[in-house]
Order: structure tokens, then C-alpha cells, then sequence
């Protein structure tokens, strides 16, 4: 019966079946009709995770893996396979099931390591360990994360003008910058954007946005806040023209902490809101609580300290949810400063030697400073 109905659907919906691939790809893997089962439910899987449909997405993925596993050995499926596979890593690690998205990302690996070696075999073992990067990365796992990109790049000539090599560099350019390596996030950002710059495509425009986002950070840590503001707005617009949701979140997150330290409030809080919306629509946990311990700043530099609090808890349960220690720890320390505004020393006293104990374990000294400023207050 379902074989049947995925059969008509396709006759009577011959000019137009993207908008029934959700359809054909249930009845066809209920009706066991493999074939097929794992080609819609690929296209399905795609485009649940362009819309953030994240439950969808996994779905569908791990119906194409089954219906692969049901089909006669002589089947060549490795492609189909590896990017299932892919999808899977790449919407678990958005949701921030690393361990998940990592074992998806070795799975994915092994396939590609099994074809005859070429460029393209070169490039797509870059950018997987770029992806397995990102992993580690939003864990703040940073040496590892570095370890990886070192792996990535070493595939590729570094002289290729080729998008993995700048998305390689971009990806370093943010671990180092979380690290609080400004020297060194700035270099890979510039050597990013000599790569992208070249590359007239939708991923090459997408590089360029981020590198753009990215030194903006930089520009903003180092107190050169209209540049910042300035990079910012162009890697928003960038986002907006290619209509990269999670960039323009990002760009929207970015300017509002340029916005915040120059005083314009009513900016910094216009941007995190629509920066909020967005990763809310789409399940970005990971961005969701950066803009929620932003938005708690916001407040907390307004005196609004029970607004502050409430957020900056809110927000601290997201990393651990997640088990990300870097931001993890960056709003411990900003809610030991409603404690402090309160005069709740002993609270304030606990969730500082916290802040600090997760500083210390992943190697960062990038908020040392505030810490010693709040330990003295």
C-alpha cells in the first residue's frame, strides 16, 4: 500500500516533487522499497536542515542510513552513505550533541578514506576535520581543536586558492580567539580573506562575511570600537545578501557588544533581540545562550540586576547542558557581578573561585583581568 501511494504521488506530482520528498520518503521506507527510500529521504534530511527542522533532519538521516544498510552488498552506497552521515554530524553539533556529532564525523571520514585517492578525496578529508574542529572547539577543547585544523590543512597546498584552505583559517582564527591570541586570530583572519576574496561563490562570499565578523571581534576586544562596529555592520550585510541565518544571528550578536561598550543601548538591545529570534527559530543552542548571557550584560550594566540575574543563570545552565567551559565560565564571572551589586559575598565569592577553576582547567587568560577586578571588589 505504501509503495502504491509513493508511485502515485509521483505520477501525479511529476513537475513538482520537491514539495511531497517528505511524503515519499515515509511511504517509501514504510512500504521497504529501498531504492527509493534512501534517496528521498536524503533530499529530505537536506532540507529539514536548511530549515532547521532538527528533529526532522536526524530523522530522515538515520532512515537513509537504514534503508542503505537493506540494500543488496553489490549496491554502492558509500556516497549515499557519507552524506547522511554528514548531515547527521553536522545538525548534532549545532544542537550541541558533540559526542554524537564527533562519531558521525570518524563515520564519515572512514568512507572518504576508502575512495581512490584525488583532489577532491583531499578536500573533503579538510573540510571533515574542519567540522570535527568545530566540535572540540564549541566544547572549548581548544589544543584539540587546533590539532585538527593542522590535520586539515596538511591535506591541501597551502598555495591552492581553495575555500577549505580559508574556512580551515577562519576556524583557527576563532579558537585563537577565544583564547584571547589576538595576534594570531587577526593573522589567520587575514589570511582567510586573501583566499576568499578570490573566490566569486555563495561559500566564498559566506568566508569573507565571517572573516569580517570575526576581526570585528577582535577589533571590539582590543577597544576600537567604531572599526569594529564598521566590520560588523559589513559582515551583516554580507549574511543578509546569501541569506546565512546563523551568520546574520552572529553579526547581529557581535554588533550589539560593540553597540553595548560605546554606550548606545538601545542599539545593543535592538541587535540581541533579533539575534535571540533567530537562533531560537532555528535551535542554535550554542548561540542561543551566548545571546542570553549578552542580553544579562545589558542589563546588568544598567543596573537591572534581577533581569541580569535570571539570564545569566539561564544562560550558565545552556553550557552546562552542553558541557561548553569557556562561556561556561565567562558567565559565572559576570553573575559573581550581580552578587557583588547585591552584596552577596558569599555567593559572589563561590561563583568567582568557579569562573576561575574553568579559566584555569582550559587555559585561558582571556578574562583573568575582570576576574582579579571582581575578586578585589
Amino acid at each position: 500500500l505504501h509503495r502504491t501511494i509513493g508511485s502515485h504521488i509521483e505520477q501525479v506530482s511529476s513537475g513538482s516533487l520537491g514539495e511531497q520528498t517528505d511524503l515519499l520518503a515515509y511511504h517509501y521506507f514504510e512500504g521497504q522499497a529501498w531504492d527509493k527510500a534512501l534517496q528521498y529521504n536524503l533530499v529530505a534530511a537536506r532540507h529539514a536542515q536548511l530549515e532547521f527542522a532538527n528533529d526532522t533532519a536526524i530523522l530522515s538521516a538515520e532512515r537513509a542510513l537504514e534503508a542503505a544498510q537493506n540494500l543488496e552488498p553489490e549496491v554502492d552506497t558509500s556516497q549515499d552513505r557519507l552524506a547522511a552521515h554528514e548531515t547527521l554530524g553536522e545538525v548534532h553539533s549545532l544542537t550541541g550533541q558533540y559526542e554524537t556529532a564527533f562519531e558521525q564525523f570518524e563515520l564519515a571520514t572512514a568512507i572518504v578514506n576508502e575512495s581512490t585517492d584525488s583532489l577532491e578525496k583531499q578536500r573533503h578529508l579538510a573540510e571533515l576535520s574542519r567540522k570535527t574542529a568545530e566540535v572540540f572547539e564549541r566544547q572549548s577543547e581548544y589544543e584539540t581543536a587546533l590539532e585538527w585544523l593542522d590535520k586539515g590543512l596538511a591535506y591541501l597546498d597551502p598555495d591552492q586558492v581553495l575555500i577549505e584552505i580559508a574556512d580551515i583559517y577562519l576556524m583557527g582564527a576563532g579558537v585563537f580567539h577565544r583564547q584571547a591570541k589576538n595576534e594570531q586570530s587577526s593573522d589567520w583572519c587575514q589570511k582567510s580573506r586573501a583566499i576568499a576574496g578570490q573566490i566569486d561563490t555563495h561559500q566564498g562570499k559566506r568566508s569573507m562575511a565571517q572573516a569580517y565578523y570575526l576581526e570585528g571581534a577582535v577589533l571590539h576586544r582590543i577597544g576600537d570600537l567604531q572599526r569594529s562596529v564598521e566590520l560588523c555592520q559589513e559582515s551583516l550585510e554580507i549574511y543578509q545578501e546569501i541569506g546565512d541565518v546563523v551568520g546574520e544571528a552572529r553579526a547581529y550578536n557581535n554588533l550589539s557588544n560593540a553597540y553595548a561598550d560605546l554606550g548606545e543601548w538601545d542599539k545593543a538591545l535592538e541587535a540581541l533581540e533579533k539575534s535571540l529570534e533567530i537562533n531560537q527559530r532555528i535551535g542554535n543552542v550554542f548561540e542561543e545562550g551566548n545571546v542570553a548571557n549578552n542580553l544579562a550584560y545589558i542589563h546588568l550594566e544598567r543596573g537591572e540586576w534581577d533581569q541580569a540575574q535570571y539570564l545569566f543563570i539561564e544562560s550558565n545552565q545552556i553550557w552546562k547542558r552542553i558541557g561548553a567551559a569557556f562561556p561556561d565560565a565567562v558567565t559565572l564571572s559576570n553573575l559573581a557581578q550581580v552578587y557583588i551589586y547585591q552584596g552577596n559575598w558569599a555567593q559572589a565569592e563561590k561563583t568567582l573561585g568557579d569562573s576561575q577553576a574553568l579559566f584555569e582547567a582550559i587555559g585561558s587568560d582571556d578574562f583573568l583581568a575582570e576576574l582579579e577586578r571582581r575578586w578585589g571588589e
